[in-house]
């Protein structure tokens, strides 16, 4: 909630609030299976990001005029899912009871943030 300036008195408004979740993992399973409990909630948007791929060489020989190598890939995936027209709770009780039942996979790395956007004067907005 946020106060907002109308003549001398002020009003309770209450704002948006939008919840971006961003889902890491190595595996591609994993990862699909925790959007799956996620997509049950109310309106969201789920984006696929580029997967980050970064490549090891490592010299295979001790001697360093040897041309035998190793290469090893390390891939790891990432989708962004954004939670809009939720409540802060709403969301926030989802997420900790499926952290609690064991929806999302041990694999799965989430990272949560948070955006409320308040219009404190809206008559000046109004006016545009």
């Amino acid at each position: 909630m946020s106060l907002s300036k109308s003549g001398n008195s002020l009003t309770l408004r209450c704002g948006t609030q939008r919840i971006q979740l961003q889902l890491f993992s190595f595996d591609a399973k994993s990862l699909e299976k925790a959007c799956a409990c996620i997509k049950n909630s109310t309106e969201k948007k789920i984006f696929r990001a580029p997967r980050k791929r970064t490549l090891y060489t490592v010299l295979r020989s001790p001697h360093i005029d040897k041309k035998s190598r190793e290469q090893f890939v390390w891939t790891r995936k990432k989708r962004s899912i954004i939670l809009t027209g939720t409540p802060f709770w709403g969301a926030a009780k989802f997420l900790l009871e499926n952290l609690k039942n064991g929806s999302f996979a041990p694999q799965v790395q989430i990272l949560i943030k948070i955006k409320h956007y308040v219009n404190i004067y809206e008559d000046e907005i109004n006016k545009r």
